[in-house]
């Protein structure tokens, strides 16, 4: 026997088609001429085209980012070097001041005062131009 809705042999006995699960009942027996001309062929595979292949758009290079700077930290170094100069001007006029009332030990002091002022300052401002 054929099955009658696939097609395949369907061995005696067997109450369903073992292809496709359809009952055996309406299948003509095995060797008849109406079982192999009454078998409808078996429907052709479908196939898809596969999709088109679209090419991605070429990735360009990364954009470039700077490193950040540490602006603040030459910025800060200034000020500070700015402050010591004021504090160094301060002194010299004060030990300036001195001078003219003749106290020389105390303006020769505040005149050492005022030159490591200027010093820092300087170290400050050196500072702040190291990268």
């Amino acid at each position: 026997m054929f099955c009658g809705k696939c097609g395949a042999a369907i061995e005696p006995g067997n109450q369903f088609c073992t292809r496709c699960g359809a009952p055996a009942a309406g299948g003509a027996p095995v060797g008849t001429a109406a079982a192999s001309a009454a078998a409808p062929a078996p429907p052709a595979p479908v196939y898809s085209a596969p999709p088109a292949y679209v090419a991605q758009p070429p990735y360009g290079a990364p954009p470039y980012y700077a490193p950040p700077t540490s602006a603040s930290h030459g910025t800060t170094m200034n000020v500070v070097g700015i402050v010591f100069v004021v504090l160094g001007i301060i002194a010299a006029l004060v030990a300036t001041g001195l001078s003219w009332e003749e106290s020389y030990i105390w303006a020769a002091g505040v005149f050492l005062t005022a030159t490591f002022l200027f010093v820092i300052a300087g170290v400050f401002f050196a500072l702040a131009r190291r990268r």
